[in-house]
């Protein structure tokens, strides 16, 4: 079913394994910063908003709480990201709005605008569970690709004449 894949494409994969509430950034400074004030459980997602999140067995029943950038990749990679952890994984997922301008983060959030991890908390407590509408729920070819491993994706792309960068 998950074909070897187990911790998925976050890092730190053991915080994914460890927190039963797990909060997603789409690249590592962002994590890191979280980590800095003192969020525990923040993983980064490998690749940024527009790959796509291989989950694993670890995020099985998982709170998670994505925060991707402010721009239209990170807005559409989170909602897609969160239709696949709730349809595959039946994930609990909070999707935040940062409200920053165009291609901020939450690296900006804190240090360019001084935001605190409790600012933070209350934005995160006051968003909504996110539920899939029936346009972002997974079609059956999103359902098949996103049980493929990354060297089975690689293969796929290369016998359909795609690179490997899409």
């Amino acid at each position: 079913k998950y074909q070897g894949v187990i911790g998925g494409m976050c890092t730190p994969y053991d915080d994914v394994i460890r927190y039963d509430t797990i909060l997603i950034t789409e690249g590592e400074k962002d994590m890191l910063t979280a980590k800095s004030f003192g969020i525990k459980s923040a993983v980064a997602k490998v690749g940024g908003a527009i790959t796509p999140l291989i989950g694993g067995v670890n995020f099985d029943n998982k709170k998670v709480v994505i925060v991707y950038d402010c721009d239209e990749p990170g807005r559409s990679g989170a909602y897609k990201d969160a239709a696949y952890l709730i349809d595959k994984h039946a994930c609990s997922v909070k999707v935040i709005d940062l409200g920053l301008g165009e291609k901020e983060d939450l690296n900006d959030y804190f240090m360019k605008y001084g935001h605190t991890v409790q600012d933070l908390y209350k934005l995160i407590q006051s968003t909504p569970e996110y539920v899939i509408p029936p346009e972002y729920k997974l079609s059956k070819v999103d359902k098949i690709l996103s049980n493929l491993t990354p060297e089975e994706l690689k293969e796929l792309k290369a016998k359909i004449g795609g690179t490997e960068n899409e």
